[in-house]
């Protein structure tokens, strides 16, 4: 882990096999505190503890940063900025999809090229839709250091269901990342990947292939597919309780190659090559 970053898992709602969400708090004396995303008493208890050490030692948190909206993400963002007195910073698509109740926080709206500085580090913030509409990532360029939030996996994997997630969005923000070269990846779910830039061309490289067995699934036999036919030989190399999430990014992904005009649909729920 980088000078200057210190990631916390914290217990939330997410898809299994993950349990925890990372929350990042990023330099000292004006630090930045990204995806407190749980609202359990005890996990926030752990982080406040956290960001009370950073007080006594004459820090402070200058914003809490949500890279999207998704509940794993947010669970105690509004707690903290309450309690801390602190705005809530995303992007517009991210602050605009959440419930404020009560004396909401000040919100910071981030959009492409805003950029925070947390004790010499300078982050610029990346939107990265496709995964969520407002997705954000942060990369420090000094040492190339890639906050990824859910973009990249470090654990489990990353769900694109439409209509919220987009395949051919979330394909391009990942290669808008690549070309960042990235020298350390630190993702939402799991530990800290030494290589963010070979990481980041596997994931490519696993959805195309991915990609491909669909249309390959969907062209054998001759005859129209439905969603469950096309996922049965597309995902055989998956357990089955995986198919609930099978089904939603085979139709991120059918969705796609329908745009591409590699696919055509036949009915509502029927697939046939074009």
């Amino acid at each position: 882990m980088p000078r200057g970053f210190f990631r916390l898992p914290l217990r939330t709602p997410t898809l299994p096999p993950v349990n925890h969400t990372n929350c990042y708090v990023i330099g000292h004396r004006e630090a930045l505190v990204v995806d407190p995303g749980s609202s359990f008493p005890r996990e926030l208890d752990r982080l406040r503890r956290v960001l009370w050490r950073l007080r006594g030692q004459g820090g402070r948190v200058a914003a809490v940063l949500l890279t999207h909206h998704h509940k794993d993400h947010i669970g105690g963002a509004l707690t903290l900025c309450k309690e801390l007195d602190a705005p809530l910073a995303g992007h517009p698509e991210t602050l605009s999809r959440l419930i404020l109740p009560g004396t909401r926080p000040d919100l910071l709206g981030v959009w492409e090229g805003h950029r925070f500085r947390c004790d010499g580090l300078e982050l610029d913030c990346i939107p990265t839709p496709g995964h969520a509409p407002g997705h954000l990532c942060l990369f420090e360029p000094r040492h190339r250091v890639l906050l990824g939030g859910d973009m990249v996996p470090g654990e489990g994997t990353t769900l694109v269901a439409p209509p919220e997630g987009d395949m051919a969005v979330y394909l391009e923000s990942l290669r808008r990342l690549l070309d960042l070269r990235p020298r350390e990846l630190l993702p939402a779910h799991g530990p800290p990947i030494a290589d963010g830039e070979a990481a980041i061309r596997r994931l490519i490289a696993h959805r195309l292939w991915r990609e491909q067995r669909i249309l390959d699934a969907v062209a054998s036999g001759g005859e129209p597919r439905t969603l469950g036919a096309v996922i049965r030989l597309a995902y055989d190399d998956v357990p089955p309780w995986v198919a609930p999430l099978a089904a939603r990014s085979a139709e991120a992904h059918l969705l796609k190659l329908e745009r591409d005009g590699r696919v055509r649909r036949t009915g509502q729920d029927l697939w046939t090559a074009a």
